[in-house]
């Protein structure tokens, strides 16, 4: 991240463009060799402001006209940026809490995402995102990467966790909240019968409820 004042900004919010070589200069280091610097001229293709840079500086460049500052502070004040800085923090920061579960286990953010926000946002909107969904893994092993990433609700992330229990009856095999909602029990209810401690098992539970649905019919 870079600071604006007292903001953070994401790095390589903007995407640029080299118009061409602007001037090489002559610098030396500590040992005396000799190191040509190619200044470059760079079009913001955000704002259309050019700039002159070192070549070696362009990927680290953030656009400073006050168009794509604007911008940038709309931006970091939305959901979809928390969202995108939230992922980066769990996946990336061993201070944060969540690390342990997420990074610590080798859970990544493609490099597309996390280099340039503007190419989550993209991505987020051309696949449904709305203020009512999260993000979720469709692996919950895997990476945080377009191809394993959906838009989903609180219900259908629950039922993708890694801990969600797997039941199957009668060669039916769902998840204890798609039980529970197909057999109208509380989700609870069917957690105590997982649990063992109960005198029937979860399975004999399930079953009693279908046979019971059957003896109604």
């Amino acid at each position: 991240m870079k600071k604006m004042g007292n903001r953070a900004i994401p790095e390589q919010e903007q995407k640029f463009e080299i118009v061409g070589e602007h001037s090489v200069s002559i610098t030396y280091d500590f040992t005396g060799k000799q190191i040509k610097n190619h200044h470059m001229i760079i079009k913001c293709l955000v704002c259309g402001t050019e700039r002159i840079v070192l070549k070696q500086n362009i990927k680290d460049t953030v656009c400073q006209s006050e168009v794509c500052r604007k911008k940038i502070e709309a931006y970091s004040n939305t959901r979809l940026y928390r969202i995108w800085s939230g992922i980066k923090g769990r996946c990336y920061c061993k201070t944060q809490t969540a690390y342990k579960r997420y990074g610590a286990k080798g859970i990544k953010m493609c490099d597309s995402w996390k280099d340039n926000y503007m190419n989550f946002y993209e991505w987020a909107m051309s696949h449904g995102y709305t203020d009512e969904l999260s993000i979720d893994r469709i692996n919950s092993k895997g990476n945080y990467e377009p191809k394993n990433c959906r838009w989903a609700t609180d219900k259908q992330q629950m039922a993708n966790r890694s801990n969600t229990a797997f039941v199957t009856v009668n060669n039916e095999t769902l998840t204890l909240a798609a039980w529970a909602e197909r057999l109208h029990v509380p989700r609870t209810r069917l957690s105590a019968y997982l649990s063992g401690k109960l005198k029937k098992t979860i399975e004999e539970y399930i079953q009693s409820v279908i046979n019971k649905e059957n003896d109604d019919v």
